[in-house]
C-alpha cells in the first residue's frame, strides 16, 4: 500500500506518542503499587490507551482477576481490621 511521505511520519509521530506514553503510564502504574496491599493485575496486553473497543474485553478480564485475588483481600481486610476468627464477608 502506498503512502505519501507525509502521512507516513504522521503515522510514525502518532506511533511515538503512543509509546511515550504508554510507558509513562507503566512506570505511574509501577510507582502507585509499590506500597499497595493487594496489586490486582489482569492481562489487558492486548489492549493500549485509545482501546476504547475493546472495553467489555478488559472489565471482564478485570472481574475475573479480582475474583481470584479475592482470598488475599480477605486476608488484609482482617489484618487491616484485627479479625482473628473466621467471618464471612
Amino acid at each position: 500500500m502506498y503512502l505519501p511521505v507525509a502521512m507516513k511520519s504522521a503515522i510514525g509521530y502518532y506511533k511515538i506518542a503512543d509509546d511515550l506514553i504508554n510507558i509513562l503510564l507503566y512506570n505511574l502504574a509501577k510507582e502507585n503499587c509499590r506500597y499497595a496491599d493487594v496489586i490486582i493485575s489482569p492481562d489487558v496486553s492486548e489492549a493500549g490507551w485509545t482501546s476504547f473497543l475493546k472495553l467489555e474485553e478488559v472489565v471482564k478480564a478485570g472481574e475475573k482477576t479480582t475474583e481470584l485475588k479475592t482470598p488475599q483481600i480477605h486476608e488484609r481486610l482482617k489484618i487491616a481490621f484485627g479479625i482473628s476468627q473466621k467471618r464471612k464477608f
